[in-house]
């Protein structure tokens, strides 16, 4: 049942993922339609982000209350609403409501599925969770470039991706029984974690560092999986058509990525496998920085940017139960995701206000300093944190980050 039950919480991701990758592609040509601004946008992620933040955080005390299995199943549903409100949306104001139901859905399935496989399963498995998501994002791209086509029709790529969410929640619906079957052979008690308040959290040695470096690793993600169509269109001069191709590369290799790293889960340190993702993240956007308009460098270098953030965010996300003990990872993985969202809400827009007055020849330099900050906390902790125990007990844990 334990294996039926991940393969379901596998898809569920997947579901988390298609959301967050139609609206880059989408942009250049939903903006123009909708007759606003390209910086619009920014404001339009910063509302969705906003909206996954406050989830993200109160995940632990809704968890509590109504179990993981409801909430994700919940969760999952308001995704398909707010799919389904901008494939029928005809102005922006629309969108933005239909923005809210989007924005709370993703944040509890982020936090809590995370933090159920962090403790239930293998750092091999928690690769392969975030490997399905980046199938998720790779699939979203290349649905809105087949809308596209269709005379840069953007809500028939909202309305495909509004049936398979659908179909992904039906499936949600279905596992329920499976929840409570793996509970009961499950020694964890997974719904009760134990609630920790903010400041507690921040003032715990290592936490508030290990958040940031979540914020400044998302805003590179996310930030390019965005705004590098705008990008390849306004700094590149690539068709709306082709740039959402290009960028989904991007999300083939954060998918790759994720799979390669659970295969080696068993045998290369996650330490490692984050620090070769960050190094290779920067060099890929070294390459972004020159002034070309070659489709194969291009499509490389967006690859290759996918491919090394790919074991970054699973990784980190599965050293938490290690460091602070299973009944109080459910908190500090909310925190953690929490502070991802913080970032995609104050640094991440500024993409698109940047761009939309000055051009978007600054965007692979803005992006390449939060890598290079990304990974400069990243040493800060490898060499602060030695070997000592998990903060609040004493369970098992590697020598990591």
């Amino acid at each position: 049942m334990a294996t039926l039950l991940l393969i379901c919480i596998y898809i569920a991701f997947i579901g988390l993922g298609i959301p967050d990758s139609l609206f880059g592609p989408a942009w250049p040509a939903m903006h123009l339609d909708l007759g606003v601004s390209i910086s619009i946008g920014s404001i339009l992620t910063t509302f969705i982000t906003f909206g996954t933040m406050l989830s993200s955080y109160f995940s632990t005390r809704v968890i509590n209350k109504f179990g993981t299995r409801n909430v994700i199943v919940v969760s999952t549903i308001l995704t398909v609403i707010g799919l389904l409100g901008y494939s029928l949306s005809g102005n922006i104001i629309l969108i933005f409501i239909s923005s809210i139901p989007l924005g709370l859905g993703a944040g509890a399935i982020d936090s809590g599925l995370n933090n159920y496989v962090a403790i239930h399963y293998k750092t091999m498995h928690m690769n392969f969770l975030h490997c399905f998501y980046g199938i998720g994002v790779s699939l979203s791209p290349y649905i809105m470039a087949f809308a596209l086509a269709d005379n840069e029709n953007w809500r028939k790529g909202y309305f495909i991706a509004f049936i398979v969410q659908l179909v992904i929640a039906i499936v949600m619906l279905l596992s329920i029984p499976l929840w409570n079957k793996n509970k009961k052979t499950n020694e964890v008690e997974e719904e009760k974690p134990v609630t920790l308040g903010f400041m507690q959290m921040v003032k715990t040695p290592y936490i508030l560092v290990v958040s940031l470096v979540f914020l400044f690793y998302c805003v590179v993600e996310v930030g390019f999986g965005q705004w590098s169509a705008s990008f390849m269109v306004g700094s590149r001069g690539f068709s709306t058509e082709t740039a959402a191709k290009l960028a989904g590369l991007f999300y083939v290799g954060l998918a790759v990525g994720r799979f390669i790293a659970g295969l080696i889960s068993n045998f290369v340190s996650k330490t490692k496998m984050i620090f070769f993702g960050e190094i290779l993240t920067i060099v890929a956007l070294l390459v972004v920085i020159f002034p070309i308009s070659n489709l194969v460098i291009f499509g490389i270098a967006s690859f290759l940017i996918g491919f090394g953030c790919g074991p970054i965010y699973p990784n980190l996300t599965a050293m938490t139960p290690e460091h602070y003990g299973k009944e109080y990872s459910q908190s500090i993985m909310g925190i953690e995701i929490t502070f991802s969202y913080i970032g995609l809400f104050t640094l991440t827009p500024l993409i698109g206000v940047i761009g939309d007055f000055f051009g978007f020849e600054f965007f692979p330099y803005y992006l390449l300093i939060m890598a290079i900050i990304t990974i400069a906390l990243t040493l800060y902790i490898y060499f602060k944190r030695n070997s000592k125990k998990p903060v609040f007990n004493t369970s098992k844990k590697e020598n990591n980050i």
